[in-house]
């Protein structure tokens, strides 16, 4: 499990800051939506792919290692 730590630690993190970006978002007396925290959002998209390759990479690689040796 050590090494699913980081992968699932960076997708735990990007969830909590997506969350905490949208609380403090609002709509102003002329109806314009103010989102301070938008730029997350692509941020949270690269982190969560990443952390997703990062998963399956470390799930297929004893199985490609284990086909290599054969």
């Amino acid at each position: 499990m050590k090494t699913y730590k980081l992968p699932v630690t960076l997708v735990i993190m990007t969830l909590l800051v997506q969350l905490l970006a949208t609380n403090f978002s609002y709509i102003d007396s002329a109806g314009y939506v103010h989102e301070p925290g938008f730029f997350t959002v692509p941020l949270g998209i690269f982190v969560i792919s990443g952390s997703i390759v990062r998963i399956v990479w470390l799930l297929l690689k004893p199985r490609v290692k284990k086909s290599l040796n054969r």
